[in-house]
């Protein structure tokens, strides 16, 4: 898994619940409060799987609500380092559409060993089908960084998700509509 998620999770975990919760969760997960995450690395998936586990166990808030809380958090910030990914887009829709070119191209730059999932984009009635195959079944992270992405682009979203890796599906398919009632985070600064 690329290393800026882990280095964004630090941020968000101290940000929300203190530098003690996230040392002693960093103690669990890896055996060492000295662990240090560097954004253009990579690490295994389990390690980051066991940074939640051990966030969820010490705030009491269920993992999949983790998840989804720090991808809301993690778009912007992700939005501000790659600015070239979303500035080309003027809607979520355009933003997904391109999504599988640019992060492609962006992770085979950065984190040449790391796996690229695979996306899929399709038009629907009324809205778009994404598809994300991954290994990693994180299904609520993708579901806070959607709706992280729609608030970038102040649209509303309203977001079904009709499959699920962690079920046993080949990936995570969400059904997303979409609006345009919302107000857009700020952009940059």
């Amino acid at each position: 898994m690329i290393g800026v998620l882990f280095t964004l999770l630090e941020d968000a975990a101290k940000e929300r619940f203190g530098s003690k919760v996230w040392y002693d969760a960093l103690r669990e997960a890896t055996g060492t409060f000295e662990t240090v995450y560097v954004a253009h690395e990579t690490y295994a998936d389990e390690e980051f799987e066991r940074l939640i586990h051990a966030l969820s166990q010490r705030t009491s808030l269920a993992q999949e609500e983790l998840l989804r809380a720090f991808g809301l958090y993690a778009f912007p910030r992700l939005a501000h380092r790659h600015p070239g990914i979303v500035d080309a887009c003027r809607s979520l829709k355009e933003f997904l559409r391109s999504l599988h070119v640019t992060m492609r191209q962006e992770m085979q730059c950065f984190y040449p060993t790391e796996r690229t999932p695979s996306l899929s984009y399709e038009e629907v009635d009324g809205g778009v089908a994404f598809t994300v195959a991954s290994p990693c079944g994180l299904c609520s992270l993708l579901e806070g960084l959607l709706e992280g992405a729609a608030a970038w682009f102040g649209e509303s979203l309203q977001l079904r998700q009709s499959r699920c890796a962690r079920r046993g599906d080949p990936g995570c398919r969400f059904e997303l509509v979409f609006g345009r009632d919302a107000v857009p985070l700020a952009r940059y600064g």
